[in-house]
């Protein structure tokens, strides 16, 4: 499962790097205060690997 509890304490002011995420950030160690979950930080993941491999597909 993708989820992490989070201590309140813990969110900040900067709002979640994910593209249509309103929620704030959490300092975390491995994510630089960028997510706000780790369901976040994976779909991020996933849409910019899905774009890096569109970009580097060979043209037909």
């Amino acid at each position: 499962s993708l989820s992490i509890i989070v201590d309140s304490s813990e969110c900040s002011t900067t709002k979640c790097k994910r593209i249509g995420c309103e929620n704030s950030s959490i300092e975390h160690p491995e994510w630089d205060g960028e997510y706000c979950s780790a369901q976040c930080l994976s779909v991020f993941c996933k849409e910019a690997f899905e774009q890096w491999v569109k970009k580097h597909q060979p043209m037909s």
